[in-house]
């Protein structure tokens, strides 16, 4: 029963570091991803299509709002995309080391139980 318990601990703290691997795979590459397309200043990049969309707004008034507007909520955006971003590479570190912790009190459990 205790050599059970363990081995069900030790699985627990795998599978603790098996899906905090994606997780901070994904909040990685995300911030990768993120980072690559704001620092794209090529012809046809992110921000140069967001102008090319703008100027096609023949209204002064509400081109000068949509481009204040979207350049406010433009910013926000990114600060909250790249703050959730950093709580999901915090979180997927330390469900890493609770899944470590797991594994080592799995060699424990047996003598804890006898």
């Amino acid at each position: 029963m205790a050599l059970l318990a363990a081995v069900g601990v030790g699985v627990l703290g795998f599978l603790s570091i098996l899906s905090s691997g994606v997780g901070l795979f994904v909040a990685v590459s995300g911030r990768r991803a993120l980072d690559a397309a704001l620092a794209d200043e090529r012809a046809r990049g992110m921000r140069e299509r967001g102008v090319l969309l703008v100027d096609q707004i023949r209204h002064p008034v509400l081109r000068w709002l949509v481009n204040r507007a979207g350049a406010m909520a433009g910013t926000v955006l990114i600060a909250a995309l790249r703050d959730r971003l950093t709580a999901l590479f915090r979180a997927a570190v330390f469900g890493m080391l609770v899944g470590v912790g797991l594994i080592v009190f799995a060699f424990h459990v047996p003598g804890l139980m006898a």
